[in-house]
């Protein structure tokens, strides 16, 4: 056996981080943890990923001083299909987060060509260093021997019974005994067991090539879906150059064109830089106020066509980001900030999955992992015996701003996610990302604020209050709400709930002391997130 690496993982279970820690122990590279412990997520965390899904990973490679990430997110089906969708194949269901509903569609159109399968194998064959049977293992044991059912599960389970319930297939797994599994229980995927195991023998081209791909395609064109085996061979999984952006003493990797999250987190820690933030302003009436303005202010340059500019401008975020598209963000935040009226009006556009999870890995050698990965809430079609749900991409009103289905084939989805990177020095020093539809966002710049402005731990970086602008209204946590002016934000545009929720994201983070070469990290509490360090 090799000697252990020594590193740490953050994650939204504690089986997933396990999956990635046991491969740092066996003397894999950050890479190789990444992947195991995204193979285990589609066990572990079940109702947020899935091998039928999409995701991004950012890396770095320190020998290398190589910056990369890999795109391997859902793309728009129908190659050589006649696009007819109808009330039967593609319908809306209702999630109730508390102090929010959302509607999602599912049904067979709202399945997307899915990629994650290919990016972990990809992730793998490019950068790991253990043989891919031993990565995959873990997520083996997790599907055979069952996973208990926590907290968080159950209330994932809740949300999105009428999904998970669909179809007799998603009822023999999550309602074995008629009734939906809750806390204590054991969650069992054998099929997908079976699964992963041909996986790992035959890799990815078994679901984009083999007689799985074509068992898949010839479901969907009796069902009304749009998913061809067309779209299946052509899927590729992208290699992109991330953007990259300095902050403060920081240079941030995350990502790029033609996904929307990257950019706009860029945009609007960019306008906040110009405000000198102190460690004693955290949570304090300026910050917090600073921090609603650039909101409104980054919401308002999104409304005015940023979704359906950036899939296909490639320089629209080096405008944004340009000297003197930041003075005249900074003015208008000023603006909003003195109540003045003529300061930009409050929009807001689509985003991303809500039900979306993230890994972050930092290993002793300098590679760093971040990654974000959705099933968006799932279809409720699965292919048959495999246990692998499809997502439902294509219902994501968020996903789709033109409409649902108006997409050409082929084309790759924009998406909120971004894996993010932190260097400093060209040294890692932070690895971050997280879960959440249009909050990611918020939730993302939020964190880098705390850990890089406010000097917090990661502990109180990923857990600290959060704050989400939408639409008008701002969406917060209880702790910060007594700060801000009303001139700013009337009380009638506030949503103050009662504790921390899952709404506002699912952060897990990884931090590194590179003169040191110590971890900390942390798992987001909303969402029963982890940390595991390996000495």
């Amino acid at each position: 056996m090799s000697r252990q690496t020594s590193g740490a993982i953050a994650a939204g279970h504690r089986a997933t981080a396990e999956a990635g820690a046991e491969m740092l122990r066996r003397g894999g590279n950050a890479f190789d943890a990444v992947a195991a412990a995204g193979f285990a997520s589609f066990v572990a965390e079940v109702t947020l990923t899935s091998a039928g899904g999409g995701g991004f990973l950012t890396g770095y490679r320190r020998e290398a001083a190589e910056a990369f990430l890999l795109d391997f997110f859902c793309a728009m089906p129908g190659r050589g299909r006649e696009r007819h969708v109808s009330p039967e194949t593609f319908f809306p269901v209702h999630v109730d987060f508390g102090s929010i509903t959302q509607i999602f569609h599912v049904g067979p159109a709202s399945v997307a060509v899915p990629g994650s399968a290919a990016g972990l194998f990809a992730a793998h064959r490019h950068y790991g260093n253990l043989p891919v049977d031993a990565v995959i293992a873990p997520a083996v044991r997790l599907a055979r021997e069952g996973v208990l059912v926590n907290r968080h599960q159950d209330n994932f389970f809740r949300l999105l019974r009428p999904i998970l319930t669909l179809t007799e297939e998603g009822r023999s797994i999550f309602a074995p005994r008629g009734t939906l599994l809750k806390e204590g229980d054991r969650l069992y995927l054998y099929a997908f067991a079976d699964t992963l195991e041909a996986l790992a023998k035959e890799g990815p081209h078994l679901l984009y090539r083999g007689p799985l791909a074509e068992r898949i395609c010839r479901q969907f064109a009796g069902n009304g879906g749009l998913l061809s085996l067309e779209d299946l061979t052509s899927y590729e999984v992208m290699t992109r150059r991330p953007l990259r952006f300095d902050y403060r003493n920081h240079t941030l990797l995350t990502n790029p064109p033609p996904s929307a999250g990257g950019g706009l987190i860029a945009l609007i820690l960019k306008i906040l830089e110009g405000v000198p933030f102190k460690a004693e302003d955290f949570l304090a009436t300026p910050a917090v106020e600073a921090q609603i303005a650039a909101m409104q202010v980054t919401n308002a340059v999104r409304a005015r066509g940023y979704d359906q500019r950036v899939q296909e401008d490639e320089g629209l975020v080096a405008e944004l980001l340009a000297a003197e598209s930041i003075d005249k963000c900074r003015r208008q935040m000023a603006q909003l900030l003195a109540g003045e009226p003529d300061a930009p009006p409050a929009a807001d556009g689509p985003g991303g999955p809500a039900s979306t999870t993230h890994i972050s890995v930092m290993d002793e050698m300098g590679n760093a992992a971040s990654l974000t990965a959705s099933n968006g809430e799932g279809s409720g079609i699965y292919i048959p015996n495999t246990g692998i749900m499809l997502n439902n991409m294509l219902g994501e009103e968020d996903l789709n701003p033109e409409g649902f289905h108006k997409h050409p084939p082929g084309r790759r989805i924009s998406s909120m996610m971004a894996p993010t990177i932190l260097l400093k020095d060209e040294e890692p020093v932070a690895v971050i990302g997280s879960g959440g539809s249009n909050r990611i966002r918020s939730a993302i710049f939020q964190a880098v604020m705390n850990l890089i402005d406010f000097g917090r731990s990661a502990e109180e970086a990923v857990n600290a209050t959060r704050m989400h602008w939408e639409r008008g209204t701002l969406n917060m946590e209880p702790g910060a709400d007594a700060a801000i002016s009303p001139r700013l934000c009337p009380p009638a545009q506030r949503v103050v709930w009662q504790q921390t929720n899952l709404f506002f994201g699912g952060v897990h983070a990884v931090t590194r002391d590179p003169a040191a070469n110590t971890f900390s990290g942390a798992g987001d509490h909303r969402r029963g997130g982890v940390m595991i360090s390996v000495e």
